[in-house]
């Protein structure tokens, strides 16, 4: 029932992030998101229930045409997308994690012209500026 709740609630919160250009979530600020707007909770692991509420929206994008909002969410640990993230050029995943980053900024980009209003012309896909201070950080 909580998962459910969750991954109903999760296209609304993204749809929120999407609307602010350059936005995006951590795994574990979406996942409090969602504790606080539908009430459930639980003690599992992050990493055992987030790709049940994702993996609903990821479909979405998909199969119904839906902008990849799932692109908007990363790992605060390396500010981009996790292992699971495919979009409608790699339905099966990608061969390396660089081409999944740089294939989810494009879809991120995708996402904020669909969503936000203030969206720069001249706009390009860019990582999060949180994947950024990671790579400086690792230099």
């Amino acid at each position: 029932m909580a998962t459910a709740a969750w991954a109903q609630k999760t296209e609304t919160v993204l749809e929120g992030v999407a609307a602010n250009f350059g936005g995006w979530i951590t795994y574990e600020q979406l996942a409090q998101q969602l504790f606080d707007e539908t009430g459930y909770r639980t003690r599992m692991l992050l990493g055992q229930w987030i790709g049940q509420v994702l993996g609903p929206v990821q479909d979405a994008t998909l199969t119904d045409g839906k902008p990849p909002l799932s692109s908007l969410v990363v790992g605060a640990a390396t500010g981009g997308v996790g292992d699971g993230y495919v979009n409608h050029e790699h339905p099966e995943g990608f061969a390396s994690s660089t081409e999944r980053q740089h294939a989810a900024a494009v879809d991120r980009l995708t996402c904020y012209r669909t969503y936000c209003d203030h969206v720069p012309a001249d706009a390009a896909p860019r990582m999060t500026a949180l994947y950024l201070a990671k790579q400086r950080l690792r230099q």
